[in-house]
């Protein structure tokens, strides 16, 4: 499997390195290619890997003492002899000499410390002695949810690291310019099921069309023996206690239930215990605060609103969940589904990746626009998808999405401008910002709006085609 992106990443790493003391710590959620980083970096090399397992610590010890006496070419120990301790294998390790320099690898670094309380001590004073005194760069791999965990009882956990490193979701924009040849409608499907997780993007590497997509999606994600099938619960008992309760209220949002109160009403649980279990979803990554443009006094009226921040969680609360039992319970009942909903689906993260590509576009001067504030907006339950202030130029971009097989025509666009010009908040703030107007498809536009933008000096037409220019 080949790597994708991190180019950032690859290029933090390697300023990380040439230091001559360096203590690197990668963490990031399940999926999001921690290993899959740090061992592109290290291939060539000089190194030494060894993952930690979920098992006690003297059999890490000795799992330790064999990958480093086998990299060495030493003979290991017989499995019944005594596990020698964390400092003398760190120090026996660090002393060896070797040609290129050394780097240590500790994949799982997270499982170390759950299973004996003073590795993180042992581990700095590692680091000091032998590390360090020797040149060994030391990189340590974590998941961010047990690493958080760590940190809120260690207070060294933060700050003995030179380097620290968090891996998120990757870009959409990135996305394409590891898939160029790619249908920008499929590459957005795609993107719509898996986010910015290259480790789920291997599922799909071989579509090249919607029906290979959809012949995917049941195969691996909704067929019970599929590997994705049970990824999110899987997660998410590892990280929560009460999974059950995690799992209704990510299942009430799919629903479009997106406040405390109406997540509340709709599961039955306590306000108090609500808050709590979105305090802690919102810490873990899995939602975020809805963020609308709004007039400020409409601001005031309304509670805070949330929304899942991660599309391949969304899927599945989307799909899988709902009928987890008979799909489980059934194992042909997953190749009768028909994913009626995926167009409204679909057209929901349209709106988000294409509010990512304008920030793209206006950071590397692709539009006319230099954008200081970008996202939906809301008035007296009027919505406009995609809103864009330039407050240096005075300006401010008001953009429909279509996401519909039907050509958007002039028509379309003169209703959608009307509707705008309606929102009197809006025009009453920034009466004196000049007006563009935009709309995205992934579809082509009828002839006469076509026509239309050409004389026009306030309109631009993006399509799916003419869209990978702002990448």
């Amino acid at each position: 499997m080949r790597f994708i992106g991190r180019k950032q990443e690859l290029k933090q790493l390697t300023e990380a390195w040439k230091k001559e003391d360096a203590l690197i710590l990668i963490t990031g959620r399940p999926r999001f290619g921690k290993t899959r980083l740090i061992k592109e970096f290290v291939k060539d090399k000089n190194h030494l890997y060894f993952e930690a397992g979920a098992q006690s610590d003297r059999l890490n010890r000795v799992a330790f003492e064999r990958v480093f006496k086998s990299h060495f070419g030493i003979q290991a120990p017989p499995s019944d002899a005594a596990a020698m301790e964390w400092l003398e294998l760190f120090r026996l390790y660090s002393e060896k000499t070797e040609d290129g320099g050394k780097i240590l690898v500790i994949d799982n670094f997270d499982q170390l410390y759950f299973e004996n309380k003073s590795f993180l001590k042992i581990f700095k004073k590692a680091w000091q002695k032998y590390f360090k005194v020797n040149g060994v760069t030391v990189m340590a791999v974590a998941r961010e949810a047990a690493w958080n965990r760590v940190s809120q009882t260690e207070r060294s956990a933060k700050k003995i690291w030179t380097d620290q490193i968090h891996l998120t979701q990757m870009s959409f924009a990135e996305m394409m310019s590891e898939y160029p040849h790619h249908d920008f409608n499929q590459l957005m499907i795609v993107y719509a099921i898996t986010g910015g997780v290259p480790g789920y993007w291997h599922f799909f590497n071989h579509c090249v069309n919607i029906k290979q997509i959809k012949k995917s999606i049941l195969q691996n994600i909704l067929n019970p023996y599929g590997k994705l099938f049970a990824e999110v619960s899987t997660l998410l008992e590892t990280e929560v206690w009460r999974p059950n309760a995690y799992h209704a209220v990510l299942s009430s949002m799919t629903m479009g239930k997106k406040s405390l109160e109406q997540i509340r009403d709709m599961t039955g649980y306590k306000k108090a215990d609500v808050r709590k279990i979105l305090f802690n979803l919102e810490g873990l990554g899995y939602i975020e605060e809805v963020s609308y443009l709004q007039p400020k006094k409409t601001l005031k009226k309304k509670s805070k609103q949330y929304q899942i921040a991660l599309p391949f969680v969304d899927f599945w609360y989307t799909f899988v969940f709902p009928e987890f039992g008979l799909l489980k319970d059934d194992f042909q009942y997953y190749k009768r589904q028909t994913l009626s909903g995926m167009i409204p689906y679909i057209k929901k993260w349209f709106n988000k990746i294409l509010i990512e590509i304008i920030k793209t576009a206006s950071i590397k001067k692709k539009i006319g626009i230099e954008i200081d504030e970008v996202g939906g907006y809301t008035e007296n339950d009027q919505w406009i998808p995609i809103l864009a202030f330039d407050h240096s130029h005075r300006k401010m971009l008001i953009a429909d999405c279509v996401y519909d097989t039907n050509a958007y025509g002039k028509l379309d666009f003169e209703k959608f401008k009307e509707k705008s010009t309606g929102l009197e908040a809006l025009n009453k703030k920034y009466s004196t910002y000049e007006r563009v107007y935009g709309v995205f498809s992934v579809y082509p536009f009828e002839k006469d709006l076509l026509d239309f933008a050409l004389e026009a000096s306030d309109l631009f037409l993006f399509n799916g085609l003419s869209l990978y220019s702002l990448k």
